[in-house]
């Protein structure tokens, strides 16, 4: 079975200033019932926080697809868990500092935390300051988002819209920012529904 690795996505091109690990930034996710799985329970790799900006806030969110060949069932962990390292492989022989996104849904609606919230996203090209990034495992092109994951991503937009005091026109799909079909022409009228 083929994994997505990515969107298409390039680093960002500000001068990193995160010189050490920094303290996560705590959201009360049970809160709103969301369990969100830690990055330990994923990954062992380190981030490089000299390739990292600290993120100085959030105003906006953007919501992607991970594109690529993917199960119209929902994969059980270890294989979320193989497609998380996959991403971050990838992400990680680009230059990043860490895996470009903030959380990753799977189709079972599980959330899983990526990079910390204490550092700027790496997911839409000169669009990352002050810009939450929320992936969701699939190919939103051929195929539609399940309503488990649906249901999780309004949880968490929300929840990340009230810590953050994000206004509601500030989610976007990738394709709103920047040249991409990106979340998929089967998710992305969910964002737009949304919005209005």
């Amino acid at each position: 079975m083929a994994l997505p690795v990515s969107c298409g996505l390039i680093p960002t091109t500000q001068a990193a200033v995160a010189k050490r690990l920094l303290p996560p930034i705590d959201v009360d996710y049970a809160k709103e019932g969301l369990v969100v799985s830690p990055r330990a329970n994923w990954t062992t790799m380190v981030p490089r926080p000299w390739r990292m900006r600290e993120a100085g806030g959030f105003d906006r969110i953007t919501v992607h697809h991970t594109a690529g060949e993917v199960p119209v069932q929902p994969l059980a962990e270890p294989k979320v868990i193989e497609a998380l390292n996959s991403i971050l492989q990838d992400h990680w022989q680009r230059q990043y500092g860490d895996i470009g996104y903030h959380f990753l849904l799977d189709r079972a609606g599980r959330i899983w935390e990526c990079r910390s919230l204490v550092y700027e996203g790496a997911h839409v090209v000169d669009q990352n300051e002050r810009n939450i990034g929320v992936v969701l495992l699939g190919n939103y092109e051929i195929q539609e988002p399940t309503g488990e994951q649906v249901g999780s991503l309004m949880k968490l937009l929300g929840l990340l819209r009230r810590t953050f005091d994000i206004k509601l026109h500030r989610i976007y799909g990738h394709r709103d920012l920047g040249q991409s079909l990106c979340p998929g022409r089967r998710l992305y009228p969910l964002i737009e529904q949304l919005k209005s």
